[in-house]
């Protein structure tokens, strides 16, 4: 068996104070385990934490210390030969500071339900983002990050109560409910409708009553032959120039 592939692209992300996600890609040639190494000294010393299936490329390490600082690293192995190691990802694990609500844009006075802190700056202080009318949104930035506010009627929550198995959908400023009935969606011009199976337009298997002769028909609308078949066997076309009946 051939030396096992590299794994690459491996990132890690701090989910508590206590864990953090690993995660890494690769093409698992050749591999049928990746080995996974922790090192709790910047890379000084390594020790494996786990043995992991080679369709296993993400793995969730548990029961760490709050305020350190891990790297990772992991290779591919097979029953010859261990692979080379991935590149190093070293993450702390999220800790918790409580800053004073004496802090800038915000005091306890001013503190609502509902609102959002966010430690920002160097010192980090807290900013304060209502609810209010509006809304949040995060935008990005690495250092520190950037958030803008959208006016509520730039994206309205919408909201509605349906039956269990109804389909939902936007009308107007609220959801409308489709019932739960055999039948299909219907546009027209922009206005959805639910017609049943049994509405105008619709040609029953089981038989039809109110057809008009002038109107109502089973063929084309184009100039093509009609055809019939049984046990997907062509049984009977009629062509341009057939004719039947009186």
């Amino acid at each position: 068996m051939a030396t096992p592939a590299t794994p690459s692209r491996i990132k890690v992300t701090a989910v508590s104070r206590t864990a953090i996600d690993i995660f890494w890609s690769s093409s698992g040639e050749n591999t049928t385990y990746y080995l996974l190494e922790r090192s709790a000294d910047g890379g000084v010393t390594w020790a494996q934490i786990n043995k992991l299936p080679s369709y296993q490329t993400l793995y969730h390490d548990t029961g760490l210390s709050e305020g350190a600082s891990y790297c990772y690293r992991v290779r591919g192995s097979n029953a010859e030969e261990n692979g080379p190691y991935s590149d190093v990802a070293c993450t702390p694990t999220v800790t918790h500071t409580i800053l004073s609500t004496t802090h800038r844009d915000t005091t306890p006075a001013t503190l609502q339900r509902g609102d959002l802190l966010l430690a920002m700056g160097t010192p980090a202080s807290l900013r304060r983002y209502g609810k209010g009318s509006q809304y949040q949104v995060f935008t990005g930035g690495v250092d520190e990050p950037t958030w803008g506010a959208v006016a509520l009627d730039q994206a309205t929550a919408l909201s509605g109560v349906g039956l269990d198995g109804e389909l939902a959908y936007a009308s107007g400023d609220a959801l409308a409910f489709l019932p739960n009935a055999d039948g299909y969606l219907k546009n027209t011009s922009g206005v959805l409708s639910w017609e049943p199976l049994s509405a105008a337009g619709c040609w029953s298997l089981t038989g039809n009553a109110g057809t008009d002769p002038d109107t109502d028909f089973l063929g084309t609308t184009d100039d093509q032959d009609v055809v019939f078949k049984r046990n997907g066997v062509e049984a009977f076309r009629i062509g341009k120039s057939s004719s039947y009946g009186a």
